[in-house]
């Protein structure tokens, strides 16, 4: 008879430590949620930096922005800022 153990994660060596972040809603319809981003410790400067890194112009071009567990923005643009010019 075999006694099969499970596997931890610390045999498999994966990472315990928790995320810097949990998921969390920044941008709902082009509004800011500020609520979020105090909590996160964040500022509506640092959002900014990082829409214009994306060439975004405005968070009103900005659908959904979600800080990802990294701390990564994850960003959808609303359909309208999505179609170019012609």
């Amino acid at each position: 008879m075999t006694s099969e153990q499970v596997a931890t994660k610390q045999d498999v060596k994966a990472d315990v430590s928790p995320p810097t972040y949990l998921p969390t809603e920044v941008v709902s319809d082009g509004q800011l949620i500020y609520e979020n981003l105090v909590e996160l410790e964040l500022t509506e400067d640092w959002l900014m930096k990082k829409l214009k890194k994306q060439n975004i112009k405005s968070v009103e071009d900005v659908y959904f922005a979600q800080v990802q567990t990294n701390g990564s923005l994850y960003i959808s643009l609303k359909d309208k800022a999505r179609q170019s010019s012609p």
